[in-house]
């Protein structure tokens, strides 16, 4: 293989893994064209198709493209065997992966990627060695942590991204490191300030908090720094 990219149905990549030299502008001519041509086909054509000097293989899961790209001597069956196999091992290991596991755990699915492929080659077609290099390291991360301290847990609030699971489109999250409160936000524009001077995501000196809208400031160790999020 030369490359291997998850594209989703809006065109946008999930993860890309190069096996080759290429140049940044290479890599985004090749991700565009690439993109264009797979989803303007149909569900019933063939699932090869030429490119330059190299040859295109697909194939698709729920809302996700496995594309690679592979030289015109190799086996495209072969090619899609390997790309079966990739998804076979995300499902096992994140149980029933959707987009939204790659989207947040992308590491893993490169950690996936690399145990499977090297340099292009399969070099492992085992499930279950795949899986235990992967607790492994997962091991050591678990390690590291009870180590050198888990994660600080006074940064409480952290703005993250997610997917609408019904239109796949992205939208913000107010994500709690307390899982058992959570509470969305609106979106920057609608946190109205009726102070001139203050940012928007400062509240000004005359505006009033209510149940619905908020100011909470971070913390950040045994300093306070005044920064607020609206919370909605």
């Amino acid at each position: 293989l030369r490359y291997l990219i998850l594209l989703s149905r809006q065109g946008k990549v999930r993860l890309a893994k190069w096996f080759t030299t290429l140049s940044p502008k290479d890599k985004a001519k090749i991700v565009k064209d690439v993109s264009q041509l797979v989803l303007a086909r149909r569900t019933r054509m063939c699932n090869f198709l030429e490119y330059k000097d190299t040859k295109i293989v697909y194939r698709r899961y729920a809302s996700l493209f496995f594309i690679a790209g592979c030289s015109s001597e190799d086996n495209e069956l072969i090619t899609l065997e390997i790309i079966h196999r990739y998804v076979e091992q995300m499902d096992k290991y994140y149980g029933n992966v959707c987009e939204l596991d790659i989207i947040f755990s992308f590491t893993k699915a490169y950690y996936i990627l690399d145990e499977l492929l090297l340099a292009g080659e399969l070099q492992e077609s085992s499930k279950k060695n795949v899986l235990r290099c992967i607790g492994q390291q997962d091991s050591l991360e678990d390690m590291e942590v009870r180590n050198h301290g888990s994660f600080p847990t006074n940064l409480a609030w952290v703005l993250v991204i997610a997917l609408r699971p019904s239109t796949d489109e992205c939208r913000p999250v107010y994500a709690n490191a307390n899982p058992q409160s959570r509470s969305r936000t609106k979106s920057p524009r609608s946190c109205r300030n009726s102070h001139p001077r203050s940012p928007r995501w400062l509240p000004g000196p005359s505006q009033q908090t209510s149940r619905t809208e908020r100011a909470i400031p971070l913390e950040t160790g045994d300093e306070r720094n005044m920064s607020y999020i609206c919370v909605c």
